[in-house]
C-alpha cells in the first residue's frame, strides 16, 4: 500500500485567513497524518505553526466540525472525527454554485416572514412548546453538528406551523436548487451568539401570537444570515480575481 507524504504546515500570508486555515487543516486531516480518532495539536502549537491568532483558529475549528472532519470536545480540543470530507462541502458548493445560490437568498427571507406571519396565527400550543424545548436545547449544546440539526428543526417546525403547503415546497424547492446543502452549518459556525438571540425573539412573537412581529424577527434573522452568506462568496470571489491578476502578470 503507497504511503502518502505528511502534510506540512505552513503559515498563512493572506486573507481569507479562515479559508486558508480551514483548507490546510482539512489537507492535514486528510493526508492521514492525524487519523479518525486522534487529537489535533493544541490551539497554541497551530496558532504558532499556522501564524493566525487563537480566536480565528477556534472559527476554523467550528468551521471543520461543520463538515464533519472533527469533533471540538470542551477541555479536551479538536479529535478527528472522519478521514475525508462530507460528499457535499459546504463552503465549496457555495463558491461554485453562487449565482444559485445568490437567487435563494434573494427569496429566503421572503418565504422565512410569511411562513412566521402564519406560524403566529396557527400554531398550536404543543407546537408552541415543542419550539420553546428546542430553543431551550440549542442554548445548551456545544457541537455544531447538534447545533445544525436543532437549528434546521426550528425552522422546520416554524414552516410546519404554518400550515401552507406552498410555503413548504417553496423551502423544499430552494433546497433542492442548492443540491439540499446544509448551509446553516456555515452561517451557524460564525454567528452562533447572534443567530439564537434572534431565535430567542422569533420565539418571543410566536409566544405572543404576533403576526407582524414574528414576520419581522423572521426576515431579520433570514436577512443576517443571507449577509454572511453573500460576505463568504464576495470575499471568495474578490480573492479569485487577485488570484487571476497575479498570474496574469506573471
Amino acid at each position: 500500500m503507497q504511503q502518502r507524504e505528511p502534510a506540512i504546515l505552513t503559515p498563512i500570508e493572506r486573507r481569507r485567513l479562515s479559508d486558508a486555515v480551514v483548507e490546510q487543516l482539512a489537507q492535514f486531516i486528510e493526508s492521514g497524518t492525524y487519523a479518525v480518532g486522534n487529537k489535533l495539536p493544541s490551539e497554541r502549537e497551530l496558532a504558532r505553526d499556522l501564524g493566525v491568532s487563537r480566536t480565528l483558529l477556534r472559527e476554523s475549528f467550528r468551521i471543520l466540525e461543520s463538515i464533519g472532519l472533527v469533533k471540538v470536545r470542551p477541555g479536551v480540543g479538536a479529535i478527528v472525527e472522519q478521514a475525508s470530507r462530507n460528499s457535499v462541502d459546504i463552503a465549496k458548493y457555495l463558491w461554485s454554485h453562487a449565482a444559485d445560490v445568490l437567487e435563494v437568498v434573494e427569496v429566503r427571507d421572503v418565504i422565512a416572514a410569511r411562513a412566521g406571519e402564519l406560524a403566529a396565527q396557527r400554531i398550536s400550543d404543543e407546537q408552541l412548546q415543542d419550539l420553546e424545548n428546542l430553543y431551550a436545547a440549542q442554548r445548551e449544546v456545544a457541537s455544531v453538528d447538534e447545533l445544525v440539526r436543532l437549528d434546521e428543526d426550528f425552522h422546520g417546525l416554524i414552516l410546519h406551523a404554518a400550515r401552507n403547503r406552498v410555503l413548504l415546497a417553496m423551502d423544499e424547492y430552494s433546497r433542492a436548487i442548492l443540491n439540499n446543502v446544509k448551509w446553516s452549518a456555515l452561517t451557524l459556525a460564525t454567528r452562533g451568539e447572534k443567530s439564537l438571540e434572534e431565535h430567542e425573539r422569533i420565539v418571543a412573537t410566536l409566544r405572543e401570537r404576533d403576526a407582524r412581529g414574528a414576520a419581522a424577527a423572521l426576515r431579520v434573522h433570514a436577512q443576517r444570515s443571507n449577509a454572511e452568506i453573500r460576505k463568504l462568496i464576495e470575499e471568495r470571489a474578490a480573492e479569485a480575481a487577485t488570484s487571476r491578476e497575479a498570474a496574469a502578470i506573471r
